[in-house]
């Protein structure tokens, strides 16, 4: 199963690259987009670097605060032009959404054979 994650965050500097190691351990081949409403502490050049190592991760920066929403919208739109993605989750960058429930959700999932959009 494809699975599209959108991180939508907002100084998360400190939670991404966790985050991210604990959804790839649970998910390996699950496609991770962070979309960064413009982050002073920093957090989109963390995800630039892991992107450099896992090509499944994508950034989106943009260039003003625009809100959670929105930025789910864009990242969902961003793995619908890329991927055949047959799941998507949108996740928090504050580990608010525990990544351990993807094991859950996964398991529900397996018995449906059409696309789903879920939201944790």
């Amino acid at each position: 199963m494809n699975t599209q994650i959108v991180i939508p965050t907002y100084n998360e500097k400190e939670n991404i690259a966790p985050l991210i190691k604990a959804i790839r351990e649970i998910i390996p081949s699950a496609f991770i987009t962070v979309v960064d409403d413009n982050s002073p502490d920093g957090t989109a050049s963390v995800v630039e670097l892991l992107t450099r190592k896992d090509i499944k991760i994508s950034l989106i920066k943009r260039t003003e605060k625009g809100g959670r929403g929105s930025a789910v919208i864009r990242g969902f739109s961003e793995g619908l032009k890329n991927k055949k993605i047959d799941l998507f989750i949108e996740m928090d960058g504050d580990f608010s959404h525990n990544p351990k429930e993807l094991t859950r959700i996964l398991l529900a999932t397996k018995k449906t054979t059409s696309s789903s959009l879920l939201v944790i």
